[in-house]
């Protein structure tokens, strides 16, 4: 347009107008677009302009961010594998850079050396770096099912519950972030995550619960089942014993490596249905004795008693027949002899009548106590 432009003498721009014109429009392009491109990213102005032209002019100018690279020997290269780039935000694969989850964080490797965590929110990759590992800060839970053995020998199936989170700051309320870890945190679980078994690389989430399986083998093992299962446990248990040392065990192994363990116990037992059975029964025959040895203290008890009570009876009975022939002896005169045989039969008619001592005398010597009242009444009822 500006070519057959004309100024006011008449004379036509030609191309010294084109370049003015055209000039004039990138000028204006420029400060425009760095004008949006703080807006561009949750940064600060002067870092969403600086990290905003490296997001906006690679897809503008593909061409020209080839040749750049090329001419200036600075291959892209890829952000992460295509594993972990199915975890990553899709910008990474297209820009080695993008904004991260708020329970987010990375791990960049530069070679086979560690390099930095970063994240959450914008991440951009340096030269030659790579995202190795994708941690999530949230607190996790995983369960994993335990074959052990007992003491015994008995074959018992369980699991084992594991809760663990990455290492947090002290004082998060001094941080702006959701999770606030400590950075040299995720130097650890990377680390943790670059163990290789039968089935390929373990993530460091399955590795910490592996760990807490094999401990609780070793820990099922020192107890025989009767000894897990022992019905009269109140307090501190082998299961609370066994849950405690899981616990620290873990800690001990893990703390190091930036990993905080939030607890840990076992599961529901499950022993085969034969055991079951034979335990029943142990447990029957148990308790069956404890019974037994119950009611006999109780009849024990019960037979102190009546002969406690026999024993008082018959030392009232005899102290009640020396007083009454003390005083038969002082108002009468009358040979001892026969005031012990009238007194004694007095007593005797007096414990036949009692229905208190009828239930604690036997049944013979209640017979003949019987007959003796019998007797006396026909010798009371003679002239």
């Amino acid at each position: 347009v500006a070519y057959f432009l004309k100024d006011d003498q008449g004379v036509q721009f030609r191309w010294a107008g084109s370049y003015l014109w055209g000039m004039a429009f990138l000028f204006s392009f420029a400060l425009y677009l760095l004008y949006l491109l703080q807006f561009v990213l949750p940064l600060a102005w002067y870092k969403s302009v600086k990290e905003g032209l490296f997001l906006v002019l690679q897809p503008t100018f593909p061409t020209m961010s080839k040749i750049g690279r090329k001419v200036l020997r600075r291959p892209f290269g890829k952000a992460a594998d295509k594993a972990l780039l199915a975890e990553l935000p899709g910008s990474f694969e297209g820009h080695r850079a993008g904004i991260l989850a708020s329970h987010q964080v990375v791990a960049l490797t530069k070679g086979p050396k560690y390099e930095r965590a970063d994240g959450p929110g914008y991440v951009r990759l340096n030269r030659g770096e790579v995202v190795t590992q994708v941690v999530d800060l949230r607190r996790h839970s995983r369960t994993l099912p335990v074959k052990a053995m007992t003491r015994d020998g008995i074959p018992i199936e369980t699991s084992v519950n594991v809760a663990f989170q990455v290492k947090m700051q002290a004082s998060p309320l001094e941080s702006t972030l959701p999770y606030p870890y400590i950075p040299e945190a995720i130097f650890g679980v990377n680390y943790l995550n670059n163990y290789r078994s039968e089935n390929g690389i373990l993530l460091w989430s399955e590795r910490i619960t592996r760990k807490a399986a094999s401990i609780l083998v070793e820990e099922l093992a020192q107890y025989a089942l009767d000894e897990l299962y022992r019905p009269d446990q109140i307090s501190f248990s082998p299961r609370k014993r066994i849950q405690g040392r899981l616990t620290q065990k873990l800690k001990n192994e893990f703390d190091l490596q930036g990993v905080t363990i939030l607890g840990a116990g076992a599961g529901r037992l499950t022993v085969p249905e034969e055991v079951v059975a034979q335990l029943i029964s142990n447990w029957q025959t148990e308790w069956q004795r404890r019974i037994n040895e119950v009611e006999a203290a109780t009849e024990n008890a019960a037979m102190q008693r009546i002969r406690l009570a026999q024993a008082r009876a018959e030392i009232e009975i005899i102290a009640t027949i020396t007083e009454s022939i003390q005083a038969m002896q002082r108002s009468e005169d009358t040979q001892l002899t026969d005031i012990v045989t009238i007194r004694m039969l007095e007593a005797m008619r007096e414990a036949a009548e009692d229905e208190q001592v009828k239930a604690m005398v036997p049944s013979q010597a209640l017979d003949t106590m019987k007959e003796l009242q019998g007797w006396l009444q026909k010798w009371d009822d003679q002239p």
